[in-house]
């Protein structure tokens, strides 16, 4: 035993796992708590916008950079809000 106790109710897995949300398709849920989770939130929508109405199909470079990019302006947006420190 490791002497870690987990605070799942007996049974219950501690980890994230993956669901079936429609027939044969699997799905995790987001972990983001916090901090990650407000970024998450507030990146999310330009992410979508740029992948429906500029590139439908990115390479992995380019939806990469999108990413860091949609990231780094949520960080400074949420940091300008004053509800988290750069």
């Amino acid at each position: 035993m490791s002497g870690v106790r987990s605070s799942s109710p007996g049974g219950e897995l501690s980890t994230p796992h993956s669901e079936e949300i429609w027939p044969g398709t699997q799905s995790r849920r987001n972990p983001a708590r916090g901090v990650e989770a407000a970024v998450v939130t507030r990146a999310k929508a330009p992410l979508l916008w740029y992948t429906l109405f500029v590139d439908p199909l990115p390479g992995p470079i380019t939806l990469t950079s999108e990413v860091q990019g949609a990231w780094r302006k949520a960080l400074d947006y949420i940091a300008d809000a004053g509800n988290m420190e750069a």
